[in-house]
């Protein structure tokens, strides 16, 4: 329901602040999923991608320390929705430290809003692809991925991606590709 109200160019009913944000400043406040195209060449990693950013696709994100004065402001003052709604820290989010691994789920991702860019690189750079469940175990890295969404945490393995289909969210022009 809510991914048809944004095709429509409604927002979601999840969502009452950033629909107050967007009254207030328009175009200068966006969903951090918004923002993430899934390369047309990684489509098949897609589902682990929204899986695993899971609720940081809601994250909202503006490009400066003004723009997220108003948004901290709207935050206390707004009654929440149906889902938990943060704010990014525009200068915060620069300071973040992130080596992005070869092979990477930040690979499968273009973002060119540079405080969203960062955010995602730090999210998705140290998190390695691997083709198996065998490859995941063989691995040496402390966070890897499987295309079906097992997820490895040095120690632990979990499923991120829940049972049945998963709504696909990401960007505009993959969602157009679709």
């Amino acid at each position: 329901r809510d991914l048809d109200n944004i095709k429509d160019g409604r927002m979601p009913d999840a969502f009452p602040l950033y629909l107050a944000l967007r009254q207030k400043l328009g175009v200068r406040v966006e969903q951090l999923g918004r923002l993430i195209e899934v390369k047309p060449e990684a489509e098949r990693w897609w589902p682990a991608l929204e899986s695993f950013l899971g609720r940081n696709r809601w994250v909202l994100v503006v490009a400066d320390e003004r723009d997220y004065r108003e948004a901290i402001g709207l935050l206390r003052t707004t009654p929440p929705g149906r889902e938990p709604e943060s704010v990014l820290h525009p200068l915060e989010v620069r300071q973040l430290r992130t080596v992005s691994a070869v092979g990477s789920l930040w690979e499968k991702v273009e973002v060119t809003h540079p405080v969203a860019r960062a955010y995602v690189e730090h999210l998705l750079g140290e998190v390695v692809c691997v083709e198996s469940l065998e490859e995941l175990e063989k691995i040496s890295a402390a966070r890897a991925i499987t295309p079906e969404g097992v997820f490895k945490q040095a120690p632990l393995r979990r499923r991120v991606r829940p049972a049945g289909e998963i709504e696909l969210t990401l960007g505009r022009e993959g969602l157009a590709r679709m």
